[in-house]
Formats: C-alpha cells, structure tokens, sequence
C-alpha cells in the first residue's frame, strides 16, 4: 500500500509523491513530505473544471435558465446562468459567446466582469467566471435546458439556484 504526500521545498509546494511507507523523517534540511488524510487525497484529485456564466439583462430582466435531468442529482432541475465549459485555448469571454450561441442561439455583448465563483461539488470542483452581459432581442431556442424566465432582479431568490450560482444571486440582489 501506498501512502501519498505533498513534497514541499523552501515551504512551496512541489508535487504529489506516492511513498511505499509513511516515513518517520518527514523533514529533511529543507524538504518537507506531508501526508494526506484520504479527505485530503480525494479533494487534490477530484476534477476540476473551468466554467464561464453569462448574467444576461434585457430591459432590466435577467435571464435564468433551468437545467434538465442530469447525472448528478445536485444539480438536476435546478435554474442556472447559461454558460459553460472553457476549453483549452479560449479566454472566459471567447468561451462564453460561444457557449450562449451553443445553447440559446442568442448573441450577446459581454459588458463587464463581475464575479468569479470557486464551488467543490460532491464530485468535481468548478470555478465560475461570470461576466454582466446584454442582448439586443430576448428570443432564445432552448437546445440544453428545459425551462427559462425573465426576471426582475428581486425575484431571483424565488428559484430553486444550482449552489455554484448562489452567490451571483447574491451579489445581482444586493447591487
């Protein structure tokens, strides 16, 4: 059995090492090996992914859209900010544009950062850029969500939110 432990240096971490025992000398000059609790490894391996949200406002509404069933239940039925996935080579806003042309046919112009989300799922682990954004017409064609809303600003904590969303609802209603 093997043990797994972070190897830092001059206190900055190096990687993630496999040892064939937990060794007594875990400080040697200035390399120190930390163990992990299984907590730990779970956590450091866990998926990670890059995702962008589109805050959308069209005559002062923002849009919502509700996702559709999904393997994980967590998330099933619950109402999100479109977007998706950064892929490799794309900045958050190249991504974003596509994404919302991907799933709403619908253009957008992206007129400001505004909050930038870190959330561990059971699962995987997402870190959400979302961005202010508008759009000239309010006509959408849903391709991966079942249901969408137009909302003033103080209804949107009247939704059943995916967690990762939740502080953007937050922020949208405090603002």
């Amino acid at each position: 059995m093997f043990e797994v432990g972070l190897v830092v240096v001059d206190g900055k971490w190096l990687e993630i090492c496999a040892f064939r025992e937990k060794t007594a000398l875990s400080k040697i000059n200035n390399i120190t090996i930390i163990f992990l609790s299984k907590f730990e490894k779970t956590f450091l391996t866990m998926k990670k992914i890059e995702f962008v949200a589109a805050v959308i406002v069209h005559n002062d509404k923002v849009l919502c859209v509700q996702r559709g069933n999904n393997k994980y239940d967590y998330i099933a039925f619950k109402y999100e900010f479109p977007g998706g996935k950064v892929e490799i080579g794309e900045t958050n806003e190249t991504a974003l544009v596509r994404e919302i042309q991907e799933e709403l046919n619908l253009k957008i112009t992206i007129e400001a950062e505004f909050v930038t989300v870190n959330h561990t799922y059971p699962d995987f682990m997402l870190t959400m850029h979302s961005f202010i954004c508008s759009c000239k017409n309010s006509a959408l064609n849903l391709t991966e969500h079942i249901d969408f809303k137009w909302l003033d600003k103080n209804k949107l904590d009247n939704l059943d939110w995916a967690a990762a969303d939740i502080p953007i609802v937050n922020k949208l209603v405090t603002k």
